[in-house]
């Protein structure tokens, strides 16, 4: 559920694709990283001066490639010139929050994601991930609403059912638990940690 494209504000949908162009975006590693700073360096872009919104995913990209080989101190010094650049871009709060939970940072990555659903309300990846840091943090209420809110924006998300009902479950809301188990084995009957769950809350619940 990670994953975006975006797409280019171009001055011509004819313009040939430069080397460094398709280094940075359809290529990975080192190479990769090489040709987005070079599109960074130059300013240029297309054999034009960047504008400020390419700009923005070019440093988001490079962020992505960083990460991507465990550069995680350089990914979010890309994600944030990347915001810096562009604070409308709300994956780019998204990505950075990500790095920021690879590295146990959940206090980051809640406000991380917190800011891409400011800049995108209806941002449903932003909601699921930080239902993801409240529970972490043990902030079950909080996971559960987040939880619910993704829910709203993408109704048949088994994973989202999945993780609302842990967070239930913690609270001792057998019965909401299990109502969330059921429907994420809904949506996919091989999901055998909801199985798992049910079994587990049915002897619990005797």
């Amino acid at each position: 559920m990670l994953g975006l494209s975006f797409a280019f504000v171009l001055l011509s949908t004819n313009a040939s694709l430069g080397d460094s162009f398709s280094d940075c975006f359809e290529v990975q590693g080192a190479v990769a990283i090489l040709g987005c700073t070079d599109l960074i360096e130059s300013g240029q872009m297309f054999g034009k001066p960047i504008s400020a919104e390419n700009l923005a995913l070019v440093y988001n990209k490079r962020g992505t490639h960083q990460a991507n080989g465990g550069a995680h101190i350089s990914a979010i010094a890309d994600y944030t010139r990347a915001i810096e650049t562009d604070p409308s871009l709300a994956n780019a709060y998204l990505k950075r929050g990500l790095v920021h939970y690879a590295l146990a940072r959940y206090g980051e990555f809640v406000a991380d994601n917190s800011a891409a659903i400011d800049v995108k309300p209806d941002y449903d990846l932003a909601y699921y991930n930080r239902a993801l840091a409240h529970y972490r943090l043990g902030e079950y209420e909080k996971a559960i609403a987040d939880n619910t809110s993704s829910l709203e924006l993408v109704p048949k998300d088994a994973l989202a059912y999945y993780n609302r009902a842990l967070a239930y479950e913690k609270l001792g809301q057998n019965k909401h638990a299990i109502a969330d188990f059921n429907a994420a084995l809904a949506i996919d009957p091989t999901k055998q940690n909801a199985r798992d769950g049910l079994s587990r809350l049915g002897g619990n619940l005797g």
